[in-house]
């Protein structure tokens, strides 16, 4: 159990990091970043990946049973996260942040996410804006069907996928978005 001397000296800002943004580049320079500064050994950071839609209660604790050494907890989707998880994080945050790093990712836009009065009201939200690093990544551009014609041109699938996605949550309607992106395919191929 985390005694209350070890938990005034533990600076949770560096080991608690609470990302929330939706461009995906962004976010994913800063988790390189993250790990380049919280590892000596690029290669002996381990990183369990755990999806708020997916994640069980049963599933988290049986991962902290396990070496903590060295070792990155990555929750995406966080806003997705159960009541119960949320709840025994809330109640855990220090005594697992002792033994290991974690980053809370929420794909929105920052304005909006903390806009929302459900977020301020949230236990786990509060205190990852009280007690965790912050990082507000903001969209600077809307994404269009040129640029997934661009990411498919250079060969960078990840990008170009993250784009239909994209795309597909936008403006442009369904009816007229299919027709260009089958185009763009057949003219890929």
């Amino acid at each position: 159990m985390l005694s209350a001397k070890s938990s005034q000296n533990l600076n949770l800002k560096a080991r608690v990091f609470f990302i929330v943004g939706d461009n995906f580049f962004k976010i994913q320079y800063l988790m390189e970043r993250i790990e380049q500064r919280l590892s000596f050994n690029p290669n002996s950071l381990n990183t369990l990946t755990f999806y708020g839609k997916d994640l069980e209660i049963e599933t988290l604790r049986d991962s902290l049973m396990g070496s903590p050494f060295q070792r990155l907890l990555l929750f995406k989707g966080a806003e997705f996260l159960s009541g119960q998880i949320k709840e025994f994080l809330v109640k855990n945050l220090e005594r697992i942040a002792q033994g290991y790093y974690l980053v809370f990712i929420v794909e929105k836009d920052p304005h909006l996410f903390f806009k929302d009065k459900a977020v301020s009201a949230d236990k786990l939200f509060s205190l990852l804006l009280r007690k965790a690093t912050l990082f507000r990544i903001a969209s600077l551009k809307e994404i269009s069907i040129e640029d997934f014609s661009r990411a498919l041109r250079i060969g960078n699938l990840k990008q170009a996928l993250y784009i239909l996605e994209r795309l597909f949550k936008g403006r442009i309607p369904l009816e007229k978005l299919g027709p260009q992106i089958l185009g763009i395919l057949v003219k890929a191929i």
